[in-house]
């Protein structure tokens, strides 16, 4: 089964995928050709996560008094990017912001369909999926461009998010709970957040 450390480095592989996501911005000028300058402020950010939770009987016979499979996950993963152009004068000022955020969050608490689980106390059967603490989930894409101070401004952002969460607590082998009850529990909750201004 998965045990309480397992869990934390779990949470924290997703944390630390996340504090590598890639970012780089810049600010340039050049002369447009007609007298005056060209600013550009260019931004991008891109972030790729994973974490990976589970408390798995995957297969064989597993004979207990009472058992308890729990798997708990919580998952914060983001990308921003902020890209603006300012000058002054006639030139042209030109920002560009792209955000990319991409997370996958796996939270299994299960008796596997090759497994089997013959329990023969009071104690019964529990699985639960779980989130960290009671806390959301929270995945944002978010990308600003903007372009001041010069005759002409053009600004563009954009923001992408693709998030696979999937929490499941399942009993798809054989189980039996014997004195006791069985209780399978999965819980689940996320805020998705895309912006592009």
């Amino acid at each position: 089964g998965r045990t309480q450390r397992d869990e934390q480095v779990g949470f924290a592989d997703g944390r630390t995928s996340q504090d590598l996501g890639g970012k780089l911005g810049s600010q340039n000028s050049a002369s447009d050709g007609n007298g005056g300058s060209v600013g550009v402020g260019a931004a991008f950010a891109l972030n790729l996560s994973e974490t990976v939770s589970e408390a798995t009987v995957e297969a064989g016979t597993l004979t207990a008094t009472g058992l308890t499979l729990r798997s708990s996950a919580e998952m914060d993963a983001s990308a921003t990017a902020d890209g603006s152009a300012t000058g002054t004068g006639s030139g042209t000022q030109v920002g560009v912001a792209i955000a990319l955020n991409f997370a996958t969050l796996s939270n299994t608490a299960s008796i596997a369909a090759g497994a089997t689980v013959d329990l023969t106390g009071s104690v019964g059967l529990t699985i639960e999926a779980l989130r960290v603490g009671g806390n959301d989930s929270d995945f944002t894409a978010s990308a600003i461009s903007g372009a001041s101070g010069g005759a002409t401004g053009i600004a563009g952002s954009f923001a992408l998010q693709i998030v696979d969460a999937d929490t499941r607590a399942a009993i798809e082998g054989g189980a039996d709970a014997g004195g006791g009850d069985a209780a399978v529990t999965a819980q689940a909750s996320a805020n998705d957040t895309v912006s592009a201004k």
